[in-house]
């Protein structure tokens, strides 16, 4: 799955999941996560989602999401927040290989 995958965008990868389960514990109170990756032929697809309790888009910047899109960004990638039911969240990034 990783091969083809520059070790430059690995580490981003893994920095963005570090970041997004640090928040997690911190501020969302979830007791369940998903992450799942898929490789397709012009992307790599990543899928976080947890059973917390969501955010507002005003306290990212606080909660240090900043450094998450900061790196996505980098990457020339895409953030994409899914609506989920009652509480949690899902997030979909995307970068082009």
């Amino acid at each position: 799955m990783w091969d083809g995958i520059s070790d430059a965008l690995k580490l981003n990868c893994y920095r963005i999941l570090q970041e997004l389960l640090v928040n997690m514990k911190k501020h969302s109170n979830a007791d369940l996560v998903v992450i799942s990756f898929q490789k397709q032929t012009n992307f790599l697809e990543i899928k976080y989602r947890d059973n917390g309790k969501g955010l507002d888009k005003q306290p990212l910047q606080k909660n240090g999401f900043e450094n998450v899109e900061n790196r996505i960004e980098m990457n020339n990638g895409k953030l994409i927040f899914e609506p989920t039911h009652a509480t949690g969240v899902e997030i979909i990034i995307q970068f082009p290989l």
